[in-house]
């Protein structure tokens, strides 16, 4: 195909973009089309068969350009970084083409559109999410497990790597850090644990030296062996420790 024929074609698709979207398929005519493209009636036939053809050309060409856009964003380190990225890329596109976005969803694109929504901008279903999360747990082995449950995931999983509860509570919009403690308890119990072990590392030195000069203070010089009366018990651990000396 010649260059010539390449740009008439494109010019055709670009006309024909920009009228669909801002009149609708029904109120846009073959000829004014034409007219915007700069080219004839005849030629669009020769492309696109039909209206109907052209039609469905220009929504696949919309639907393509978006796509390659937010495909082309999904480069980062890591599933977070692309996904961030790609929402970026998302709407950058969205903003930039409001004549492709007006075609695809059928009208402009306001400030109470919804983010998830279905294709014509109503809202989704609550069923819908409920029956494709099931489908989707069930093919990873994990059937039975509820959308909600994605949730106490979270929540446990911060808590187990040590984000404090308050910020937890934040993200996952409790009134108060105290309802966010008592619903994880069964989680925080187990922190409890882990806190002591840490605290047990931190003294262990601290336990050693001690040992270290009550020896030394209690050890005959002369023999150097411990002097009857200081014979002093070793311990393995602060909670041990603990547990001698109540």
């Amino acid at each position: 195909m010649s260059a010539k024929k390449v740009h008439s074609k494109q010019s055709i698709i670009d006309a024909s973009m920009e009228l669909f979207a801002s009149k609708g398929f029904g109120s846009t005519l073959i000829r004014e089309i034409a007219r915007t493209a700069h080219t004839t009636i005849p030629n669009i036939y020769y492309y696109f068969g039909s209206k109907e053809g052209l039609y469905s050309y220009v929504l696949q060409d919309a639907m393509a350009r978006f796509e390659a856009s937010v495909a082309a964003a999904a480069t980062g380190a890591s599933v977070r970084e692309e996904l961030i990225a790609m929402d970026k890329a998302k709407h950058h596109f969205m903003a930039q083409n409001p004549n492709i976005m007006r075609l695809l969803l059928g009208k402009p694109l306001s400030e109470d559109d919804l983010v998830f929504g279905n294709i014509n901008g109503s809202p989704k279903d609550p069923g819908t999410l409920t029956h494709n999360f099931a489908r989707i747990a069930r093919k990873a082995r994990l059937a039975g497990t509820r959308f909600h449950d994605l949730r106490h995931t979270f929540a446990s999983l911060m808590l187990l790597a040590g984000v404090h509860p308050k910020m937890v509570s934040k993200m996952l919009g409790h009134s108060s850090v105290a309802f966010t403690l008592d619903t994880y308890s069964h989680v925080i119990g187990g922190l409890q644990g882990a806190a002591m072990r840490r605290l047990d590392e931190v003294l262990q030195p601290e336990l050693a030296e001690t040992q270290y000069v009550s020896k030394m203070l209690a050890t005959n010089p002369e023999t150097g062996q411990a002097m009857a009366g200081f014979e002093l018990p070793e311990y393995k651990n602060w909670q041990e420790w603990e547990d001698s000396n109540p």
